[in-house]
């Protein structure tokens, strides 16, 4: 406003003079301008300024005034506007708008994958503000960064990704391919005596592309499906299939296994003399561990021959028709002999022998 100035001197001898001056102080402009705010890029906006008589933007590249109070703005980058005011009187002031610049964008979004049937994947999508997946069929929430996905079938999901303000978009596709679970069935269990080979076929779906077995000892032949075995114990086989996703199933087959004389041959009859065929006495068959013992008597109950711990099919270790040296006359024996078979088990034999010369 208008202000009146007064000056008064005092001299040293005590006397004084006063002076008077009308001062005019004018005030600074008052803005009325655009708040700051955020923008995308590419779209046009106009800053608006009133309450002064001049007026000077910066920078004026991104405008298409730049002394106009309103002006077209089309920034790039995030951008900070400064405003000149001039009142007609020639006073000066300054103002900042600040101009956010949503810029365009790409999302990150999980890879395709493969996974069996009834199991689950967890989607991923990153770079965005909001999210929406499509279709929702199958998603535990189709409208965030992270759903769970449990399709029925072979599914392509869309994510659309869009920032806070509305102003960008990008679109990711995710195919989950989806495979049944196999089925495979080893069989029912089986018995076998010991040392006989077992045959062992699993029944499978048509999408198997591998089948594995165990254990695999004593495993001698092998097909895709199946192979041939001869276990000495009791075993447990178990077959896993796979198909081309992963996707696996199990069955299993338990083979018994058992030593009830059948895998043994005792012979009735024997002609110790020395022609090389039939001369000697001994047990023989298949799936024999050890002989534990071997006794035999004359027909008084008398033994002429006894043996134990010794292997099985060896002829060196039976019988050759001598008692004490001496070559026995044709006659019958009883022998009694005890098996040890692969399995362990342990097996009694009782018979007569003839022995011819």
């Amino acid at each position: 406003g208008l202000h009146t100035i007064t000056l008064t001197g005092n001299s040293s001898n005590g006397c004084s003079t006063i002076v008077k001056a009308m001062v005019d102080a004018f005030a600074l402009p008052v803005f009325n301008n655009t708040p700051d705010t955020t923008t995308c890029r590419g779209q046009q906006f106009t800053l608006r300024a009133s309450g002064a008589a001049r007026y000077a933007w910066t920078p004026a590249a991104t405008l298409n005034c730049d002394t106009c109070a309103n002006t077209i703005a089309n920034p790039i980058n995030n951008t900070s506007y400064i405003l000149t005011g001039t009142s007609a009187q020639g006073c000066v002031k300054k103002d900042t708008i600040d101009i956010l610049v949503k810029q365009p964008f790409t999302i990150q979004y999980t890879q395709p994958d493969k996974l069996c049937a009834g199991k689950n994947k967890q989607l991923t999508a990153s770079g965005a503000h909001q999210y929406q997946w499509w279709p929702a069929n199958g998603l535990s929430n189709p409208l965030i960064a992270n759903p769970v996905a449990q399709p029925d079938s072979t599914t392509t999901y869309r994510v659309v990704g869009t920032d806070d303000k509305g102003c960008f978009k990008d679109t990711g596709f995710v195919k989950l391919t989806v495979y049944p679970i196999p089925k495979v069935e080893a069989g029912t269990d089986k018995t076998i005596t010991v040392g006989m080979p077992v045959d062992l076929d699993a029944v499978i779906t048509t999408d198997v592309t591998e089948v594995n077995w165990t254990p695999t000892s004593g495993i001698f032949r092998n097909s895709f499906t199946g192979f041939t075995a001869k276990p000495d114990q009791n075993t447990e086989y178990t077959v896993e299939v796979k198909n081309k996703g992963g996707c696996s199933a199990r069955d299993r087959i338990t083979v018994f296994v058992t030593c009830n004389g059948t895998n043994v041959f005792v012979p009735n009859l024997f002609s110790p003399n020395d022609d090389g065929v039939n001369d000697v006495f001994y047990p023989r068959g298949v799936g024999l561990f050890k002989i534990k013992s071997m006794r035999i008597f004359n027909r008084w109950g008398e033994p002429v021959f006894e043996k134990s711990s010794f292997n099985a099919n060896d002829p060196g270790s039976g019988w050759d028709g001598r008692y004490k040296g001496s070559k026995l006359n044709t006659d019958v024996f009883v022998y009694n002999i005890e098996l040890i078979c692969n399995n362990n088990s342990v097996l009694a034999l009782n018979g007569n022998i003839s022995l011819v010369r």
